[in-house]
């Protein structure tokens, strides 16, 4: 029987020199619930302060509550610099503190130095590079678009080699250390003469470094977002780039740890599993659950098959996650402990914004047989907590009374893995908000049919919409629940004297948005606004009359200020139909455009020392090229992700 102590000073093995404040035995089960209690009840205390307006406040109280809960799991606290613990334990320090000043840094000078002319503008408009015409670095495979790399920020830049330095820190400080003689606190794998077993464990370290940050990435109401101020957009590519790392790092420690020797010393595969000691057979277990993530995630499934794709991605870093604590205990636990404590806290907020207040459908349009225009608000909106910015996106989900789940918005639209049905209001999707209005606060909302006819949520949706239509479904019986908005503009409308617009598609739904907000502040404002829009639907530049509407209504001198100009794709025959049907200030061409020619026109009509901001959202080829030539123009960008 292993009892518990409290106060440990380990004076041997890789955490000589560190104290532990409780070192569990066979009591170690009582934890559990002390843990929950403890994580728990500080993120509910949270997401009550977040909807006040106190994010920061709330997200401390859970950083102490987190660090107070890894100290009851017994991790080490060093003291010694002679510890191996103690390289990496500096290095995350410093990580935090840089990370806090840059923070700190972005938040103060966002409206001063940081704003376009300022000297330190360059960190967050200048790209490394403009992206690549080469078809391999256009097309998200495994490796994902590499294109994202060239396009990130002189600041992404800075951050990623402040990362990379500090997960090389993690890797050194299991393989070697110049600091000293290998001994069996510093160095310990080479100590015993296995370096293919010290990379091993390096490469182990920063994996779970890297999942610590890839599940920190995309909570959307804790971190990033609410410390850097940076679009959802770029903290999901961070994400990606981040999670592809992970992936990497895991199965170069999987092929070391098999070359150099899984067994050593009590660490065996027949060994009783023990909670107080690594275990092998949980590796197994998790490496197996993030390789079912890491292949679920690719391009076909996310957009074709969400539902399937979005349940898989979370139960698989569930149970990833879990065997991995099993199978590295404290190591692991030190980093995933922190991470689902905060992924709870961004949980509960979503949760409770989205099921907590009350939503309402109060009108629904049918565009065509493929896109439908939705028409939502929600109790309590705006807020402190949720406000609306132009670009913003919502979480949506639909659901109709039993009686008609035979035919709409069925139980089993949810992915075929789930254990149990689950009801579709519990299915929420992203949609981009294209339109709000301050004086009912009703967001307006576009969506298109997406893979299979009906069967598809989006398609499930419109099949909905034609019921309501029809008279068969009431607009009280469609229920519907409301997350966010979220998201931000990299590039503020505010802050240029041009602000050019280009969509492709239906891509053009967070442009809309931007027009709008455009239009209704043009008695406030000297900026210009152009929209440049490839489209092979008429029925899609019908949806958007309104917008052209309000422009044809203004004043002269204020309408000239607006330019609209849809290319249309489909053919001629296509544009004699668009061009009976569209607005006087739109300018209907055939085919595509030449962004080269639009893009330095508009750049030109701003005097010297004036800034024109691109805004884009279209197919990844479109967004390229637009890009391409808007940063050749020197004018700033943000580009929304379209192809999820």
């Amino acid at each position: 029987m292993v009892s518990t102590e409290a106060w440990v000073d380990r004076d041997s093995g890789p955490a000589k020199g560190c104290v532990s404040l409780v070192r569990w035995g066979d009591e170690w089960p009582v934890l559990i619930p002390v843990y929950l209690t403890i994580v728990f009840g500080s993120v509910i205390g949270a997401v009550y302060l977040n909807y006040l307006g106190h994010r920061a406040v709330g997200v401390a109280i859970v950083g102490i509550a987190v660090y107070f809960a890894l100290s009851l799991t017994g991790y080490p606290i060093c003291y010694a610099a002679s510890s191996s613990w103690e390289i990496a334990w500096i290095s995350n320090w410093v990580l935090i503190a840089a990370v806090l000043a840059i923070a700190v840094f972005l938040r103060t000078q966002r409206d001063k130095s940081l704003k376009p002319g300022g000297w330190a503008a360059n960190i967050v408009y200048r790209k490394v590079s403009t992206p690549s015409k080469i078809p391999f670095f256009q097309k998200d495979l495994a490796h994902g678009r590499l294109n994202d790399l060239l396009t990130m920020t002189i600041g992404e830049l800075f951050v990623w080699v402040m990362i990379l330095c500090w997960l090389g820190v993690a890797f050194f400080e299991r393989y070697d250390t110049s600091m000293d003689t290998p001994g069996q606190n510093t160095g310990y794998e080479t100590y015993f003469v296995n370096k293919t077993r010290a990379a091993g464990k390096g490469f182990a370290q920063m994996a779970v470094r890297c999942l610590f940050l890839a599940i920190l990435t995309p909570s959307r109401n804790v971190s990033l977002y609410q410390l850097f101020g940076i679009p959802f957009d770029r903290g999901i590519k961070q994400h990606k780039m981040i999670g592809r790392l992970f992936y990497l790092f895991m199965v170069i420690h999987v092929i070391c740890m098999l070359v150099g020797g899984t067994e050593k010393g009590v660490v065996t595969w027949s060994k009783q599993f023990n909670l107080n000691e690594p275990n092998l057979w949980p590796g197994i277990v998790a490496l197996s659950a993030f390789l079912g993530q890491f292949f679920l995630s690719m391009p076909y499934w996310r957009r074709n098959h969400f539902e399937l794709f979005y349940w898989m991605h979370l139960n698989f870093m569930f149970v990833g996650n879990v065997f991995l604590i099993f199978h590295n205990r404290f190591r692991a636990a030190m980093w995933i402990i922190p991470t689902f404590a905060f992924f709870w806290l961004d949980f509960g907020i979503r949760w409770y914004a989205k099921l907590g207040k009350k939503s309402e459908l109060t009108a629904c349009e049918i565009v065509d047989e493929n896109l439908v225009m939705l028409k939502v608000k929600r109790d309590g909106f705006p807020s402190k907590a949720f406000d609306f910015h132009p670009g913003s996106y919502i979480w949506l989900s639909v659901d109709v009374p039993d009686e008609h789940r035979q035919n709409l918005m069925k139980k089993q639209l949810g992915p075929p893995a789930a254990p149990v049905q689950i009801p579709s209001f519990l299915w929420f999707h992203p949609i981009t908000v294209s339109g709000f209005d301050p004086s009912t606060n009703e967001l307006t909302l576009f969506i298109k049919r997406m893979g299979a006819k009906d069967a598809e949520w989006s398609g499930q949706v419109i099949k909905t919409v034609e019921h309501v239509k029809t008279g068969a479904l009431t607009l009280k019986q469609v229920r519907v629940h409301v997350g966010g908005p979220h998201g931000n503009l990299q590039v503020q409308p505010g802050d240029v004297d041009h602000v050019v617009l280009v969509a492709g598609g239906i891509g053009v739904t967070p442009m809309a948005a931007i027009l709008e907000d455009q239009i209704r502040k043009v008695d406030v404002t000297t900026s210009k606004t152009s929209l440049i829009w490839t489209t092979r639907s008429p029925s899609e530049i019908k949806a958007f009359s309104y917008l052209f509407d309000q422009i044809k209504n203004l004043p002269g001198e204020l309408k000239n200020r607006f330019s609209i100009h849809v290319f249309v794709t489909s053919g001629a025959e296509k544009t004699q139909d668009v061009e009976a049907s569209a607005s006087s200030v739109v300018t209907v061409h055939t085919g595509r455009p030449d962004y080269d020619s639009l893009l330095k026109k508009c750049a030109d009509e701003v005097p010297k020392g004036q800034h024109t901001g691109v805004y884009i959202c279209g197919p990844d080829a479109m967004s390229d090229a637009a890009e391409i030539s808007a940063l050749a123009n020197k004018c700033l960008v943000h580009r929304e992700t379209f192809e999820f």
